[in-house]
């Protein structure tokens, strides 16, 4: 029987293996047992919510909208992309921290390594000592001195090597 590419492996096994954090352009996995889903702690660009947090829930939005034809919430209030500005606090924190407590593989694609608080998420890492940190990127990051291993390259070659790697330690 074949065994499954980098990817498919990756895909099939994350919900066991893997907790992901979509950031951007950056995508943060850290690995450990029994991780759940996925948080995309800046958004979801293809999303809209209330900009007054009237609490309905963000909807699906592929539209362009010209700027005299602004979708409005059922509160009045304007709708914005569901994503966070800078500025503005990450979503999902509070499950964000207690993962990277338990993280034991911190794999940061494509970040800058200056943008807070998603860039000191690699020192927090490094204080435990507990975790080993991988960055794969086009440029080196601002703090690409914290990171155990540094792949400068296309994402799209490198990542599958490197998820290659993960799969046959695990």
């Amino acid at each position: 029987m074949r065994s499954p590419t980098p990817r498919t492996w990756f895909w099939l096994n994350f919900k066991k293996l893997w907790t992901v954090f979509f950031v951007r352009r950056m995508w943060t996995v850290c690995t450990r047992r029994q991780a759940h889903s996925v948080s995309h702690i800046h958004g979801k660009l293809f999303e809209s919510c209330c900009s007054a947090e009237c609490g309905v829930a963000p909807v699906v939005d592929l539209e362009s909208y010209a700027s005299q034809n602004l979708p409005r919430c059922g509160c009045s209030a304007l709708m914005r992309p569901n994503v966070c500005w800078f500025g503005e606090q990450p979503y999902e924190l509070e499950r964000v921290y207690p993962e990277l407590e338990r993280c034991t593989t911190f794999l940061a694609i494509g970040t800058s390594g200056f943008v807070q608080p998603v860039a000191s998420f690699v020192s927090l890492l490094k204080q435990r000592q507990q975790a080993r940190t991988i960055y794969v990127g086009l440029t080196e990051p601002a703090n690409a001195t914290l990171f155990d291993h540094v792949y400068l390259g296309s994402a799209s070659a490198l990542v599958p090597q490197v998820l290659e790697t993960l799969r046959r330690e695990s």
